[in-house]
């Protein structure tokens, strides 16, 4: 069975990550090490244990995009600024809602799934760009 880590998430993301397996409702405190955050998801949290794998990135990543492509598409009066902000073992990260999938995916891999002894590494790619 993979390892799973403790994170403070979005409902609206919770729910989708539990309803696909990659996730399952916890109880107790989170750690401070892990949470992910947007200024487009619901202001609900929830704490669940987050297999720990490739693919549960990639799937939260195409998650994070689809509900971003919904907030814009419900504000008809402009185009609001998206942002996402992700806390993990190697540090903080905030992108905006306008990254791809990809770039996404790779963000999350890097902050959430970091070992730590791949900080170094993700230090020295973060400051470049």
């Amino acid at each position: 069975m993979s390892e799973t880590i403790k994170m403070r998430i979005p409902s609206d993301l919770a729910d989708l990550l539990i309803n696909e397996g990659y996730a399952t409702p916890t109880r107790g405190r989170r750690s401070s090490l892990w949470a992910l955050d947007g200024d487009f998801l619901g202001n609900a949290t929830t704490v669940l244990a987050l297999l720990q794998a490739p693919q549960t990135v990639a799937y939260l990543a195409k998650a994070i995009r689809k509900l971003a492509d919904r907030a814009r598409g419900e504000d008809t009066t402009s185009s609001p600024s998206l942002s996402v902000e992700a806390t993990g073992p190697s540090g903080q990260i905030r992108f905006s809602g306008e990254a791809s999938v990809e770039e996404i995916e790779r963000l999350l891999r890097q902050t959430i799934l970091a070992q730590p002894a791949d900080r170094q590494e993700v230090r020295d790619t973060s400051g470049t760009g």
